[in-house]
This record gives structure tokens, sequence and C-alpha cells, in this order.
């Protein structure tokens, strides 16, 4: 391990002189900066080191996954369903719907201080029937009370719409209908020159 000197900048503004260590990095390494985070992204060969903040890890890895998938030529598909409870209350369906789809990605973002809602969860894959039919299999097997709303697209930061008076069920036929592909770099604030 070698003192990085930039790192170091960054390590003394932001946490001060007595985490210096964070800055020692193996002497190989080169720093990823990524637009609006403190802490710059360490990369050795093909391992990436993300910050210990939570909030500068979340922006760090969808920046990096945004840029990998980007130059994959990847596209997506991507739902959200916004619920009033906290994860705790869903984990165990999630997970289990999860298993039951290996071919998509369900995310799952708790909010501890945000009046909109509680939790965020995400369906994600590369063919539009598979995240259809997980988006139905996932909402049927949650609490209708749990449940805000239902969207497309993957802004997390995007408030829910108003909450519709419109049933479930017609909040996840309008999130299939409007969901068209998106491309992975489709968060300009996450995106990351690698």
């Amino acid at each position: 391990l070698v003192r990085h000197e930039a790192l170091a900048c960054v390590v003394r503004r932001v946490c001060g002189e007595s985490s210096l260590k964070m800055a020692d990095i193996p002497e190989c390494s080169q720093l990823v900066f990524i637009p609006d985070v403190e802490f710059p992204v360490v990369r050795s060969h093909n391992i990436f080191m993300l910050p210990g903040v939570p909030e500068y890890f979340n922006f760090s890895l969808t920046a990096l996954l945004s840029s990998i998938w980007r130059r994959a030529g990847a596209r997506y598909y991507c739902v959200k369903v916004y619920l009033k409870v906290p994860e705790h209350e869903v984990v165990h369906t999630v997970g289990r719907v999860a298993r039951e789809f290996p071919r998509v990605s369900i995310g799952s973002y708790p909010y501890v201080e945000r009046a909109d809602c509680r939790t965020i969860l995400t369906v994600e894959g590369a063919e539009r029937e598979v995240v259809v039919c997980v988006l139905k299999r996932l909402t049927h097997a949650l609490p209708c009370d749990a449940i805000l709303t239902v969207e497309h697209g993957d802004d997390l930061d995007a408030p829910p719409q108003t909450p519709s008076t419109s049933s479930l069920a017609d909040q996840i036929q309008v999130a299939a209908a409007e969901l068209s592909e998106v491309e992975r770099s489709s968060s300009a604030r996450n995106s990351a020159s690698l």
C-alpha cells in the first residue's frame, strides 16, 4: 500500500487528519471521480473499492454500474413500487419473489426521513415481459395497503406521482404500458467516465 496524495487531500477535507489511513491504497490503483460525490472510487485493475459512507457508496455504485452497462450496450426495463411500510416488513416477500425470478433484479431502498414513502422497490431486467410478470407477482404478494403507487422508470429521487385512486391492477397496467427501454446511463447525475 502507498499513500495516494490526491486521495489524502479528499480524506483530510472530508474526514480529517485522523482518517488518513483511508488514503493508503494499492500502488497500481487509479482514482475514479464521480460527479456530485466527494469521495472517489479506487480502481485497481478490475477491482473497484467504494467509499464506506452509505450515501457516497450508493451514488458510486450506481454510476459504476451505469458505466459498465453502457459500455456493454445493455438495455433494461425498470419499474418502481412505492411503499408506505418500512423495508423490514416486506424483506421476506421480496426475497422469495427474487428467488423465483433469477433473471430479474429486485432492489429494495429504505427511506427513514422521506415523507412521501418508506421504501421503494425496483424491478429491473432485460426482458420487458419478464419485468411485467415479476411486477405482477411482487405486487400480488405484498399487502395491498402497503403499496402507494406503481410507476415505470429508474429515478429513485423522483417523488411518487400523486397516489392514484385507480386500482392497483390499473396502476400496474399503466406502468407496464409506459414501460419503455431505458439505457442504464439514463441517470445523468450518476454517470461516470471510466
